[in-house]
């Protein structure tokens, strides 16, 4: 076989990996139409005790995000942006202890129900900053 043809088998075989890699890694929004459409909260994103561990809260307190992945099913493994991400892992958020203020573009993954958490995947996340007090944030 010539070299030529390894390599293009290789690239190939290569490509192939990497798509199904990002198969396993797909964010917010990428692979299926969402329950509501997308929109852009202010809020303290968290961890917490409980089902599901990751939430945001918002100047409102009577209003949570529960954060899940693009299906709605998948509250450990969300499928967050890479940014927050990073800030989770290299922080060790722990529960209840530090937060992150920021902007968060949500896409709910099923219709809001009153009185009830409102879940959502995360599709982008942008101005953020680790606070030790949840609503450090918001100015008070």
């Amino acid at each position: 076989m010539k070299l030529s043809n390894l390599f293009i088998i290789s690239f190939i075989f290569a490509l192939n990996l990497l798509a199904q890699e990002d198969k396993f890694s797909l964010t917010c929004n990428e692979t299926q139409e969402v329950a509501e459409k997308c929109f852009q909260v202010k809020g303290v994103f968290g961890v917490y005790n409980g089902t599901p561990a990751y939430r945001i809260s918002t100047k409102n307190p009577s209003h949570i995000f529960g954060v899940y992945d693009f299906n709605g099913t998948n509250n450990e493994n969300p499928g967050l942006p890479p940014n927050l991400a990073y800030l989770i892992k290299t922080r060790s958020l722990l529960i209840s202890e530090e937060f992150v203020c920021g902007n968060f573009d949500v896409c709910p993954t099923k219709k809001r129900r009153k009185g009830s958490m409102q879940s959502v995947c995360i599709h982008h996340a942008k101005n953020l900053k680790v606070v030790k007090k949840l609503f450090t944030c918001f100015g008070n």
